[in-house]
């Protein structure tokens, strides 16, 4: 009883850590409509040669790229600079990171950010249903001057602001009061601040 007991528990602490390593790679900057960065914020060593990044309907794996700084395999805490396919929209749009090619499933999904004014098809409910993303939530939409930077934690919009794009290098942890703007756009006005260190679009 022992020996099954100890196998089944073996085979439980498999499963977490294969998890764990899956789930450490996040989107640290969307830099621009093509190009953006990984960040491996875990303690293991992560191949992503076969891991896929979403822009609906659009779909790169990440080894079929043109990589500007780093390694498809990451060591802990480092960065991937990639150029995709992509022609993502600065005013609204989505992206995902997958560890395989099955997009619809939860369980595929790593990390995912949706911001500005994207509507119509996208992965938001499989990262709603991964527990990665709420329903709804749309990070600041981008300027021309500015990459979308994720500070390191947590998974709500007002994780995301905008500043310098900081290639393979750390991000500042969260916005400033220097990285508030106002931007206007199609006549509207946005207005960004820095609250308690949270980007905040009025």
């Amino acid at each position: 009883m022992r020996k099954h007991y100890l196998i089944i528990s073996i085979a439980a602490f498999l499963c977490l850590t294969a998890f764990t390593s899956q789930s450490q790679v996040v989107i640290s900057e969307i830099i621009s409509t093509d190009m953006i960065e990984l960040h491996n914020q875990g303690t293991d060593t992560v191949d992503v040669d076969q891991y896929w990044l979403c822009n609906r309907p659009e779909y790169n794996r990440i080894g079929s790229l043109s990589a500007g700084c780093g390694n498809f395999n990451m060591p802990p805490n480092s960065y991937l600079v990639v150029t995709t396919n992509f022609d993502m929209s600065l005013t609204g749009d989505e992206l995902g990171v997958f560890s395989s090619g099955d997009f619809a499933d939860p369980e595929s999904i790593v990390d995912y950010v949706i911001w500005g004014d994207r509507a119509g098809q996208t992965r938001e409910s499989v990262a709603v249903s991964a527990g990665i993303w709420t329903v709804g939530d749309r990070a600041i939409a981008i300027d021309s001057s500015n990459a979308l930077i994720y500070d390191g934690e947590g998974d709500v919009s007002s994780d995301f602001f905008l500043g310098e794009s900081n290639q393979c290098e750390a991000n500042a942890s969260s916005c400033t009061s220097t990285m508030s703007f106002i931007r206007a756009s199609n006549d509207t006005t946005v207005v960004s601040l820095c609250v308690d260190d949270d980007a905040i679009e009025l």
